[in-house]
């Protein structure tokens, strides 16, 4: 064995449970061939080689903690307490604490592999952050779960949007449908006659021929027309007509059949072809109005005031 401090060659006493280096003088204790060194209080001459460890000598003044204690021991150990040389107290010598005598010393863990960077690709798809790397890939789960309620959100206001303005269009188509159909109803219905055979006053703009059937009685104030190739009054099936400061240019002025009975009181008639024509048992009377233009009759059709 050699000296743990100086590499030096040992000698032994007290029957080899002690040892001395001969280079440094370095003494020891010899357990089982582990070396502890013997240490002495500060101040202190070493016991001579071969003695046992210092000890406490009668009426000498108290040693203080950690006085004599072994080398490298605790403050406080008992005197001569083995402690392996230069290691943490009641660690074996060349070896951590806790560790059994002659087991190798724990090593730290070896790294796996080498520390590689980081390289990848980091985007953005919807405004999602997206990243693919070497050590894997990365995904913002709780953006997509934001942008899938979004997408939802507007998709069902877009439905809802889109429902309110089709049934507004179909609401409009039916509407004005509606009222067509109810326009040409009216146009298309004949005028009834007033009740107990009471005249209606009816508007007419001279724009177009007014016509007068299904036994109606009807007055008419104050309009003017002007149909130069068109007949302006057609009165038939029992019409009962008043004309009253009528003005009438037209191809024909009035053309009355079917016992239908006109009367007109002032105004004007001027006929570039015929100003009246009764037929088919009607009868036009003139009562203070200007004529111009022929009068003609036949089947029982007849004329008064005309002169």
């Amino acid at each position: 064995m050699q000296c743990p401090s100086c590499g030096g060659g040992l000698e032994y006493g007290a029957g080899g449970t002690q040892a001395r280096c001969t280079q440094c003088q370095a003494q020891f204790m010899n357990q089982g061939g582990m070396l502890t060194p013997i240490g002495a209080p500060q101040g202190a001459t070493p016991p001579a080689f071969g003695s046992p460890p210092f000890e406490q000598a009668p009426g000498a003044p108290p040693i203080a903690a950690g006085a004599g204690a072994p080398y490298g021991a605790a403050p406080g150990a008992a005197p001569g307490a083995p402690t392996p040389y230069g290691q943490p107290p009641g660690a074996p010598y060349g070896q951590p604490a806790g560790a059994p005598y002659g087991q190798p010393a724990a090593q730290p863990p070896e790294a796996s592999g080498p520390n590689l960077p980081n390289i990848g690709v980091k985007m953005k798809i919807e405004g999602v952050p997206i990243t693919f790397g070497t050590q894997g890939a990365s995904i913002d789960a709780a953006k997509i779960g934001q942008k899938i309620g979004n997408k939802v959100s507007s998709m069902i206001w877009g439905w809802v949007i889109g429902g309110v303005i089709l049934l507004l269009i179909v609401f409009g188509f039916v509407a004005v449908g509606g009222y067509v159909y109810y326009q040409y109803r009216s146009s298309a219905s004949p005028a009834s006659p007033s009740p107990g055979g009471a005249a209606r006053s009816v508007k007419w703009d001279g724009k177009s021929p007014y016509e007068c059937a299904a036994v109606d009685n009807v007055v008419i104030d104050g309009a003017t027309a002007n149909l130069p190739t068109a007949t302006a009054i057609k009165a038939s099936a029992g019409c009962n007509l008043t004309l009253n400061n009528v003005k009438i240019t037209a191809a024909t002025g009035i053309d009355a059949s079917g016992n239908a009975k006109v009367t007109v009181k002032g105004g004007s008639i001027n006929g570039s072809a015929n100003s009246i024509v009764v037929s088919a048992n009607a009868q036009v009377t003139v009562d203070g109005t200007a004529v111009t233009g022929k009068t003609k009759t036949s089947a029982n059709g007849k004329v008064t005031g005309v002169k």
